[in-house]
């Protein structure tokens, strides 16, 4: 059994003059990822690896979680390639990942966030909110036997369902 949890970035604020990739988050994201970060300490399993994209709103986001869930920041790996994947990136990055992990977190943006829970798991959303966590379960053994539709979304959770 693998899962993986699929978090979106928290919200950013789209006022500042930056780059995209640079834009920083505002005073809602700043506040939602710590408080997705308790509900992830007390209702999930301990992440054994986290990859996160490396944008400045996508690394606040993981950085604030991974203290709130006790995580050690100097272990999250960013990746590059996480930045607006695609689906088939997602699913080369998902595919590399070393099978003594069991338990993975990947944050990320939309669409290609929302694409990749649709494509691999039994669930459909519309839309990945902000700060939102998609956990989907995989019966397998290897990280790369993960396919169209092969995992189970365990649960769902949003900021907004925390206020």
């Amino acid at each position: 059994m693998r899962t993986i949890s699929f978090i979106r970035h928290a919200k950013s604020d789209q006022s500042v003059n930056l780059p995209d990739f640079e834009r920083p988050l505002n005073q809602r994201g700043l506040n939602d990822a710590p408080i997705m970060g308790e509900i992830i300490k007390n209702e999930y399993s301990q992440p054994d690896l986290i990859l996160s994209s490396p944008a400045n709103r996508a690394k606040t986001t993981t950085e604030l979680i991974a203290k709130a869930i006790d995580y050690p920041e100097t272990e999250i790996v960013f990746v590059e390639d996480l930045y607006f994947a695609d689906t088939e990136t997602f699913f080369e990055i998902i595919h590399q990942i070393d099978d003594n992990f069991k338990q993975v977190f990947i944050v990320s943006h939309n669409p290609g966030t929302t694409y990749i829970i649709n494509r691999i798991s039994n669930t459909r959303l519309d839309h990945m909110p902000t700060c939102g966590i998609a956990e989907i379960a995989f019966d397998i053994n290897h990280w790369n036997e993960i396919q169209d539709k092969s995992g189970v979304l365990k649960r769902f959770n949003t900021p907004k369902m925390h206020k």
